[in-house]
């Protein structure tokens, strides 16, 4: 199978929708995953569902991305001064605005 993706339109002044493909990003495999701090990540994305597991197994790819990601999230969106329901809102309007269905 082929490293890329379906093909799609950037806008519609781009060219036929058969010339456009987009790569795929494999999810990590979590039995080659030795490091505890990713497997923790990781469990924690199922668990809560925030970040999505599936975007935390793309990022564990590169490890040092992965636990950066990861310690912002926590002492931002898990941990800090403004309550979680509001910093829920803003996830939620940021995605909303952007067109992300995640």
């Amino acid at each position: 199978m082929s490293s890329f993706g379906k093909p799609i339109a950037l806008n519609d002044s781009d060219a036929s929708l058969e010339s456009r493909t987009v790569a795929r990003i494999s999810y990590v495999d979590e039995n080659r995953l030795a490091d505890p701090e990713l497997r923790a990540y990781l469990d924690d994305a199922r668990r809560f569902g925030t970040p999505r597991p599936e975007t935390q197994s793309i990022r564990s790819h590169v490890p040092a991305v992965a636990k950066a990601f990861s310690r912002a999230w926590d002492a931002i969106f898990r941990n800090g001064i403004v309550e979680h329901s509001l910093k829920e809102l803003c996830r939620v309007y940021v995605s909303q605005t952007i067109e992300c269905n995640y």
